[in-house]
């Protein structure tokens, strides 16, 4: 209800300025009584004024009549101003007796005068609120992000890194395919920006997850298959998701139908996109394998024993690991793409299957003696999990290690050779207990 204002002062003025009518109205009906006076002092034999005379007796009474009328308008509109002050006086009353009552029941009519401090407060909640409720996805996917980035500089490996990643991926790529396809469609690229970045967190993180799991927490590639059920189901996921948010926080209403409707469509464009992207990579890889190296991308991949301690125990192990990777090449355990980076959550999790290992051999009473160590080591296989185990000293396990990192990321083995290490005398008589005999050869064997 709109408060009543009332400008009493301009009523309360009209009888002042019907007093004042009234009093010129006086005044000229006693000029006209002087000029009668006068008129009727002149002689008739000089001018014959009777017309004039009674002219000015009418006019007199006239000015009599509005004088008496003018008189009942002024009393009229004070009994009129007396009225509206009482009435308006009754209704003042009756209103502070009963507005609290009404805006108890229509608090958005109350004006903003009339709050106090914590209704201020509680509007400026309320409408936060709003936002909130109608930006919730903003907020959301902001929280995922920071989530994702927490975890990653944490180092959190595993399926959470995978996720994490995943996420913020997702949120860039989908906010920005998002704004853009809304700003060319007529609508807001920030409206557009925030509904794709949270799909794309949802898919990210479902998506990376996903990806963990079947590829073993590996770096090898997965099959055409895993790939369209991976984009369809992360779709799906993020519609399914987003919908029901948009029901049950924003309260829009949207039917069963349409539900199921937009996550089926939203797992068929994730399943062709995922199948798309698909191909395009294994397109590009086949190209830049055609035209694009320039020098080669796999061949024969060489360790030797560490040249500050060589041993006849390290010696022995160099052989039986290469033994090792051979056989792992022929049983097709070598990872397709070639060597892989153990960065991440593929060392993390290697790192966790030795220790995994360490324990069951500890526990059957075979404990290891040295380093527990991928045969062959994760970057040629590219799973946590090896073809086999072995028993490494520190030095040969760390040595092989780092002799793997001559090779570029994507380099293939064609075989494993063991090249043995240079000596001189005095190093071939320590290790063989005598000054005579065959210098050790240093030729290089599988």
């Amino acid at each position: 209800m709109a408060t009543i204002a009332l400008y009493s002062g301009m009523i309360n003025g009209m009888p002042g300025l019907i007093d004042d009518l009234k009093k010129s109205v006086g005044e000229y009906n006693a000029e006209l009584f002087s000029l009668k006076n006068c008129m009727l002092s002149v002689n008739k034999s000089v001018c014959d004024l009777d017309e004039v005379i009674a002219s000015v007796r009418a006019s007199t009474q006239i000015q009599e009549e509005k004088i008496a009328s003018l008189e009942q308008l002024r009393q009229n509109c004070g009994n009129f101003v007396a009225d509206v002050v009482r009435i308006d006086g009754a209704v003042a009353d009756l209103i502070n007796r009963n507005k609290e009552n009404f805006y108890s029941q229509y608090g958005y009519l109350r004006p903003e005068c009339e709050k106090n401090g914590w209704e201020n407060i509680c509007d400026g909640l309320a409408s936060a609120a709003e936002w909130c409720k109608e930006h919730w996805k903003l907020m959301a996917t902001v929280l995922i992000v920071i989530a994702a980035i927490v975890l990653i500089c944490t180092g959190v490996g595993g399926i959470l890194g995978a996720m994490a990643l995943g996420a913020l991926f997702g949120a860039g790529i989908g906010g920005m395919v998002g704004g853009v396809m809304s700003l060319l469609s007529g609508g807001s690229f920030l409206e557009g920006f925030e509904n794709g970045a949270f799909s794309g967190a949802v898919a990210g993180i479902i998506s990376g997850g996903m990806g963990f799991a079947l590829s073993g927490g590996s770096a090898v590639a997965l099959s055409l298959g895993r790939i369209l059920a991976i984009g369809g189901i992360s779709g799906a996921g993020s519609s399914l998701v987003s919908d029901l948010g948009d029901i049950l926080l924003k309260g829009e209403d949207i039917s069963w139908d349409q539900v199921l409707l937009n996550t089926a469509a939203s797992a068929a464009f994730g399943a062709a996109f995922s199948g798309a992207f698909y191909g395009l990579s294994r397109g590009v890889s086949a190209l830049k394998l055609r035209f694009g190296s320039s020098g080669p991308d796999k061949g024969p991949v060489e360790f030797t024993t560490p040249k500050n301690n060589v041993t006849n125990e390290n010696i022995a192990q160099t052989r039986s690991y290469v033994r090792g990777c051979n056989e792992a090449l022929k049983d097709g355990a070598l990872s397709p793409s070639g060597r892989v980076s153990t960065k991440g959550s593929l060392g993390f999790q290697a790192h966790k299957a030795a220790r995994a290992e360490k324990r069951a051999a500890a526990a059957s009473g075979n404990p290891y003696q040295g380093n527990v160590g991928h045969v062959p080591d994760t970057t040629w296989t590219g799973t946590a999990q090896p073809h086999s185990w072995m028993d490494l000293s520190p030095s040969v396990n760390k040595s092989l290690g780092a002799q793997a990192l001559k090779y570029p990321i994507g380099y293939q083995p064609t075989k494993f050779v063991f090249k043995s290490p240079e000596f001189n005398v005095l190093k071939f008589q320590s290790l063989w207990g005598g000054s005579s005999g065959s210098a050790y050869s240093g030729s290089g064997e599988n």
